[in-house]
């Protein structure tokens, strides 16, 4: 090595590392353009250096922010899982729980609906309740019975294995075009359903859409609908129980009455024999 040119290489005002040139056959007089040529190129790699730890900053703060914003809607979903199960416990009016879970469910997930869908003997179906926001069609009370073949054939297919299923863009799903059809008629772009079970039975879907657009389902979210289907599940068992207690207690009352009335015959029949 003959020649040296050396030029510092800093990183805000420290120093980083050397930029060297080295001539290595015979001795050099660097020129003045060559000295601000080095210097430049120095230069260049401070700026790099610069933009790369701002971006490692900037990708630092990023992660910082969506682990909040995941604790935060996991704190969301909480607390609604948490609301709906003690609506759940408290009451046993079967259509306030559901109107509070389709409610809840599609102001936490800020989606356009949100339905309750029940299956009929035949694996038919009607939409029982909904949430959904101003400027859609209703669709319970409205919208005539869906007979699905696929559902119908496989007696509420995936569904049936307790799995959930979502779309994020039912031109981009593989549907069929009469499943397309049927779906443009929801007024649906994408959707989100999980099971609802009554025992062992499967009962009906808890469905939300997103009739606005396309949509990218986060897992968390289906998650979500998947916990509430469940809850909706014990409200039906217990409302089933409760309607087993009614009956009970009026078929009970009815034994009780018929008793007396027999004690009550029983005893004319003995005065009237003294």
């Amino acid at each position: 090595m003959r020649a040296n040119l050396i030029v510092p290489v800093l990183k805000g005002s420290e120093l980083w590392g050397l930029l060297c040139v080295h001539q290595y056959n015979n001795p050099r007089r660097w020129q003045l353009a060559e000295i601000e040529f080095v210097r430049k190129i120095a230069g260049y790699f401070a700026v790099a250096l610069q933009q790369t730890e701002q971006l490692e900053q900037n990708q630092s703060q990023i992660a910082l922010l969506a682990q909040v914003a995941a604790q935060e809607r996991a704190l969301a979903r909480q607390k609604a899982l948490v609301k709906i199960t003690n609506r759940i416990r408290q009451s046993l009016n079967w259509e306030i729980i559901c109107q509070t879970a389709t409610e809840e469910v599609r102001q936490l997930l800020e989606t356009d609906r949100v339905t309750i869908y029940r299956f009929n003997p035949d694996w038919s179906g009607d939409f029982l309740f909904e949430s959904v926001v101003d400027g859609w069609k209703p669709l319970v009370g409205v919208f005539p019975t869906i007979a699905d073949s696929h559902l119908m054939e496989n007696q509420g297919g995936r569904y049936a294995a307790n799995e959930t299923f979502a779309i994020p863009d039912i031109y981009r799903a593989g549907h069929a075009d009469c499943h397309v059809a049927l779906l443009e008629e929801l007024q649906a772009r994408a959707y989100a359903i999980a099971p609802i079970f009554e025992g062992d039975h499967l009962w009906g879907l808890l469905a939300t859409f997103q009739n606005s657009g396309p949509r990218q389902w986060r897992a968390d979210e289906v998650e979500l609908l998947a916990q509430i289907g469940e809850q909706l599940g014990i409200a039906l068992q217990q409302a089933k129980y409760v309607r087993q207690i009614q009956t009970q207690s009026v078929e009970l009352k009815q034994t009780l009455e018929e008793l007396q009335q027999s004690q009550l015959q029983l005893i004319q029949n003995e005065k009237w024999l003294a």
